[in-house]
């Protein structure tokens, strides 16, 4: 509507679009949950894999069974690779919270400029917004490629544990 209207943009157009902003706005609630469901995946399988490592090096040092070593040694690798990965989606958080912030923050611009009958204006604050929210868009995509890794690894830690145990 800004693009085809620019400036002539009448005082209705500019409430609707206006109330548009404060509903996607208002539906930042989405994405602080899913960075507290980062924060609660991320917290709870470095609380459990942390202390595995340790255990894992001691039993890996008591045994000489060849196939054993080889599944510790195995398992050891996955549950250094899955803190990295904790790791790395932990820095995420992070990101995604800046982004948010300057989301709500272009969002909120775009809102006071449409107001001052600068539609223009509002425009690029939008398109901003728009490539702010694409960002967190992959971050979430990635996020998603990266639980499923996890879940992967714990299937492959379960399956390695019952293999140690069947020996």
């Amino acid at each position: 509507m800004i693009t085809e209207k620019g400036n002539t943009i009448d005082r209705q157009e500019i409430a609707q679009l206006t109330s548009t902003l404060r509903q996607i706005a208002k539906k930042e609630y989405l994405l602080k949950k899913s960075v507290e469901l980062i924060k609660a995946h991320v917290n709870a399988y470095k609380a459990i894999h942390r202390k595995d490592i340790p255990e894992l090096d001691k039993r890996l040092n008591q045994t000489h069974d060849k196939k054993q070593r080889k599944t510790i040694g195995e398992e050891v690798s996955y549950q250094k690779h899955m803190l990295q990965t904790l790791d790395f989606m932990e820095k995420y958080e992070s990101k995604i919270n800046d982004f948010t912030q300057s989301f709500n923050n272009l969002l909120s611009v775009a809102m006071q400029r449409l107001r001052s009958h600068y539609p223009n204006d509002a425009l690029s604050y939008l398109e901003n917004a728009n490539t702010s929210l694409q960002s967190m868009k992959h971050i979430y995509n990635k996020q998603r490629d990266y639980e499923k890794y996890l879940l992967m690894l714990n299937k492959k830690t379960i399956k390695n544990l019952k293999k140690e145990k069947g020996r």
